[in-house]
């Protein structure tokens, strides 16, 4: 045990694995080796093995959840591993249907598989995509194709947005883009629910069916990417329509209005691995659903057959179940609880939060920029906190700024995302009573150079050094 413990937590010495079923244990290790680890890694928290090595793992949510008992048990005793025609994928195929309400199902093996396939059958050089906010990996995807992302998110504005919906995409901007000559450019118009580049904002359900609206009216493909689109209901459901539907009906009249929706079953799918793109294609034009057929092709080419689409039969029995077990209320509840109380006990730490936005879905998202002011983004203050997170108490965090965004960055912010089921209350004091340590010290850290620089996603795989 390090020295940097802080004695007045009793922090439970492991993490949730199987809800109900078993733990996996965590150490912390002094900061004499975290700075070695830090050193080796090139002071990239990617390159850090995890339990052996972190304490706290908030580097995201993707498929690092806590499985439940009926998942782990469907997984175990009831998947189908045959290549072909999979008992797995028709569970799946008919919990996909039932969630979405779409009918033409499409497994994949992880949502960026999805956001490949798509930009490949849909976009072409010079083309334009207009969102509330491309993550990273839609944004490399779609750039590959030589397309160019645009982002016109309604935060950037003081009147577009209603104060509950800051990921919301700005209609104003958007009706104004469909009706200039960059139009003709203008491909596809996605929602990401939630907005992750924007702190895990939510994004209202009038914000969804006019974006849907002017897609249809300008002959616009219209995309979501539901990676936590449960999440996102959840939302809506509290503040915006009073609780007149329930979780489901949100869920699916969301999908209903888009032409084509793709999900990451690593994160509202409460599963370690899968993803699916959906469709109508009856609904379609003509042109689209011709290009909707290439779709199989694609799977078949690059994710492998079409009643597995890279997944196993565990992973699709997972799946299957955790869409089931996401829209639940308790569920929901619970998680954006953890999310509110860790926020709650940072501000109440001194740590800034982005755009001082309400708790938004799985993560917080702290403003490094403003946390570190001293530091220009031209030495990266979001990486600069992230290495010292780690250094102080053996938490990993993600930049989100300047090293992963580029150009594209709008504030420079550490996001710390809550892994589903997995961590306790006391493991958040303990996350905020380092991040309390780093506040009184903020003005001793210095920036970072890049040393190594890949390209596109550099934060998975650069290398950084700290400035002198």
């Amino acid at each position: 045990m390090g020295k940097t413990t802080a004695k007045k937590y009793i922090i439970p010495r492991y993490k949730t694995r199987i809800v109900g079923v078993s733990n996996t244990p965590i150490s912390l290790i002094s900061k004499k080796a975290r700075m070695r680890e830090l050193q080796r890694a090139h002071y990239n928290p990617f390159k850090i093995s995890s339990s052996d090595k972190i304490f706290i793992d908030l580097l995201t949510a993707s498929g690092t959840g806590a499985l439940s008992k009926k998942q782990y048990h469907m997984s175990m005793r009831e998947s189908d591993e045959s290549y072909a025609g999979s008992l797995s994928w028709n569970r799946l195929r008919e919990s996909i249907r039932e969630f979405s309400g779409k009918q033409d199902i499409f497994p994949v093996h992880q949502g960026r598989a999805a956001e490949r396939i798509l930009s490949e059958i849909f976009l072409a050089p010079e083309d334009v995509t207009v969102s509330n906010g491309h993550f990273d990996t839609t944004e490399a995807n779609f750039s590959k194709r030589g397309a160019r992302p645009i982002d016109i998110p309604a935060l950037k504005t003081s009147t577009a947005y209603h104060a509950q919906f800051r990921g919301n995409i700005d209609i104003d901007e958007l009706r104004k883009r469909l009706d200039s000559p960059m139009s003709n450019k203008i491909k596809i118009i996605l929602l990401t629910l939630t907005n992750n580049t924007i702190g895990a904002q939510p994004v209202s359900l009038h914000n969804v069916r006019e974006a849907a609206k002017y897609a249809k009216k300008f002959n616009k493909l219209f995309m979501i990417d539901a990676c936590r689109i449960a999440q996102n209901a959840y939302f809506i459901w509290r503040d915006e329509i009073q609780k007149q539907k329930s979780i489901p009906e949100i869920i699916r009249e969301c999908f209903r209005v888009a032409d084509i929706a793709y999900m990451s079953l690593k994160k509202d799918g409460l599963s370690h691995m899968g993803g699916f793109i959906v469709t109508n294609s009856a609904a379609l034009t003509h042109a689209v659903a011709e290009k909707i057929k290439n779709v199989k092709k694609e799977i078949i080419s690059g994710e492998g057959y079409v009643t597995y689409g890279g997944m196993s039969g565990s992973d699709m029995e997972k799946g299957a179940q955790g869409l089931k077990e996401v829209v639940r209320f308790t569920y929901l509840q619970e998680r954006m609880n953890q999310t509110a109380y860790l926020q709650e006990q940072l501000v109440q730490a001194g740590v800034p939060i982005r755009d001082d936005a309400p708790p938004g879905g799985d993560a917080v998202f702290v403003d490094a920029g403003k946390l570190l002011a001293h530091i220009p983004p031209s030495q990266f203050p979001g990486k600069t906190l992230e290495v010292a997170l780690y250094e102080e108490g053996g938490v990993r965090g993600c930049e989100i700024g300047s090293v992963m965004l580029g150009s594209r960055a709008e504030v420079e912010t550490l996001r710390l995302a809550i892994p589903c089921r997995v961590y306790a209350k006391e493991h958040f004091d303990y996350v905020a009573d380092v991040f309390g340590r780093i506040v009184k010290k903020k003005n001793t850290l210095s920036g970072f150079k890049i040393t190594f620089d890949p390209g596109e996603l550099r934060h998975f795989d650069g290398h950084f050094a700290p400035i002198e």
